[in-house]
């Protein structure tokens, strides 16, 4: 288990993360070493601001942007697409390194069920 240092060290490592099923994935690993703990701090409270207001707003989202991936900042859609890569590339070109405190998350069409088996 990871020390809250830990955590902030690993996430200094990284640039950018999407939220999965099974927790955050990084998508860059190119963060400026620059960052200290106050602003990845601040950074990640916006994140999960941004994550809480996307599945908040799903269902309305839903209407718009199924089977898209849906980037948020500051809980507004700043872009979306179908490929990832093609929406990064997007976002990079109109925001620059801050699309790495963008929360981005992948809407499907309706949810899929999942099965828990305990052992």
């Amino acid at each position: 288990m990871l020390s809250s240092k830990g955590i902030v060290e690993a996430i200094a490592s990284t640039e950018m993360f999407i939220t999965a099923p099974h927790g955050i994935l990084p998508v860059t690993n190119m963060a400026p070493p620059h960052l200290d703990f106050e602003t990845i701090r601040s950074s990640l409270k916006q994140f999960q601001r941004d994550t809480g207001w996307f599945y908040a707003n799903r269902e309305t989202l839903r209407k718009r942007y199924a089977n898209k991936f849906v980037a948020v900042y500051q809980q507004k859609v700043v872009g979306s697409g179908a490929d990832l890569e093609k929406l990064i590339a997007h976002l990079r070109g109109e925001y620059g390194n801050a699309v790495g405190h963008f929360a981005i998350e992948y809407l499907p069409d309706k949810d899929i069920p999942m099965i828990l088996a305990a052992a």
